[in-house]
């Protein structure tokens, strides 16, 4: 009887397994993304089953489509596919029972792909692309919505052309969770503990790449606050954890030679008159910065808005804008699979994404630096209630909870990879109020919290109407 019961629970147990599996990605895994890549040029190869032979032997990142359905024990154990160029094996995750149409990114390093799938009842290969691969030779400017988006986001590309790269940090980062509840008892002086290590941060971690002192800026907005600023443009904003309601007392930590005005009150339009002078002082040819459609913290969608109206109003269209996600909509475990695999793209089941992905391949070595920088980001460390013998045991216990389900939603694991993934827009492309309403979530225009008082807004509004 015993051993009914057992075998009973055993299968209640692995059936909630399976369900919570699916669950926590948020969306339908059994539907097709959709991704419009016809303006890729599709490359010249012969597919075979499972393998690809390219007409020409060429070092390139391509784009794999394919058709995936995981099989049976795909429910409890990752699905996805080992790739072989060569003596390159990039391994790629889909989801919990995942099945449809999904698009890899590969690092191909000769003439044969030669795909092993795991733990898949259905695999087979649709087409072919090449990808483009980031402009370095000329200016590069990072936009980091709060200090460590930047890295997470992009420290490889940043890192390889640091002599031409600067990095710009909009906010303090004095939000979020409560900080240092073992060490400082009032919140308030805990958050503002908290800004002063993550500025300290955005100024110093960005030199771990290469970056040049005075090529690193930290304009000291308060974290959370972007959204409010954009609704009354002229109102000034106070910070909502903190009693520092001024930028002017972390952003006089910049080095002296980025000329910035004082600014003792946050308004949206001073943040885009700073955007405006940085536009100007550094000259990028290419500016990085958060994808709103695929990134659901409001801080990053505002940042990317106020860019983009620095960018009209200084008629700067001739620049590439790559866009990153650090949030996903959907959940916060994307990109899936353990560090060291490969970023493909995002899940996009409704209007299709017509953008053409841009991957930046990391060496290994480059993973590890990475990995450093990330771990000098003092956000992304444990609390130091791990200091203490019952903080060591929360800590690992939790550690292992979450292994365990598959709940391992850090930054170590989902930034730490073979590719850094953008989307490539061209700047002026955001004179149609189409393209620039595309960026952004349906209905963020709509929303009448969000009046269109800006020239971004008008146009995309314009756009929706």
């Amino acid at each position: 009887m015993i051993w009914i019961f057992l075998g009973a629970a055993a299968v209640l147990v692995a059936g909630y397994r399976a369900y919570d599996n699916i669950r926590r990605c948020g969306y339908d895994v059994r539907r097709d993304y959709r991704y419009d890549v016809s303006n890729a040029p599709e490359l010249e190869a012969a597919i075979e089953g499972n393998t690809v032979r390219f007409a020409h032997t060429a070092v390139q990142t391509v784009l794999v489509e394919v058709e995936m359905a995981a099989s049976f024990w795909g429910l409890w154990r990752r699905p996805g596919v080992d790739v072989r160029s060569g003596t390159r094996v990039s391994r790629h995750v889909f989801e919990h029972g995942g099945r449809g149409r999904r698009f890899l990114v590969v690092d191909a390093e000769a003439s044969r792909l030669e795909c092993s799938p795991r733990t898949l009842r259905r695999f087979r290969i649709v087409g072919v692309r090449a990808l483009a691969l980031p402009e370095l030779s000329s200016g590069l400017l990072v936009l980091s919505p709060h200090p460590d988006d930047a890295e997470i986001a992009a420290f490889g590309l940043y890192a390889a052309a640091a002599a031409k790269a600067a990095v710009v940090t909009v906010t303090a980062g004095d939000g979020g969770k409560r900080p240092y509840k073992t060490l400082i008892g009032d919140e308030t002086a805990a958050y503002e503990l908290k800004a002063q290590m993550r500025v300290g941060d955005s100024l110093c971690v960005p030199r771990l790449g290469g970056v040049a002192a005075e090529r690193i800026v930290n304009l000291g907005y308060s974290d959370g606050t972007l959204a409010a600023m954009y609704r009354r443009p002229d109102t000034p904003v106070a910070a909502p954890k903190t009693t520092i309601g001024s930028p002017q007392r972390y952003r006089r930590l910049n080095s002296g030679t980025v000329a910035l005005p004082p600014r003792e009150t946050a308004t949206w339009n001073g943040l885009v008159d700073d955007l405006c002078r940085l536009l100007r002082t550094f000259d990028p040819q290419t500016l990085v910065l958060p994808f709103p459609r695929f990134d659901r913290a409001p801080d990053h969608r505002y940042a990317t808005l106020a860019m983009i109206e620095a960018i009209l109003r200084e008629e700067r269209t001739q620049m590439t804008l790559l866009l990153y996600t650090n949030h996903l909509p959907e959940n916060e475990l994307y990109p899936y699979g353990p560090a060291g695999t490969a970023v493909d793209l995002p899940p996009s089941l409704n209007a299709k994404v017509s953008l053409l992905p841009v991957s930046f391949p990391l060496e290994a070595s480059m993973q590890a630096r990475k990995l450093l920088a990330l771990e000098a980001m003092s956000v992304l460390r444990p609390d130091p209630s791990w200091t203490t013998p019952s903080g060591m045991a929360a800590l690992g216990c939790k550690a292992v909870v979450n292994l365990l389900k598959g709940k391992d939603k850090s930054y170590f694991r989902r930034a730490v990879r073979a590719n850094e993934l953008f989307f490539s827009l061209h700047a002026s492309a955001l004179h149609s109020p189409q393209t620039l309403a595309s960026l952004f979530p349906e209905g963020f225009f709509d929303n009448a919290s969000q009046p269109a008082t800006t020239a971004a807004g008008e146009k995309a509004s314009s756009a929706a109407e």
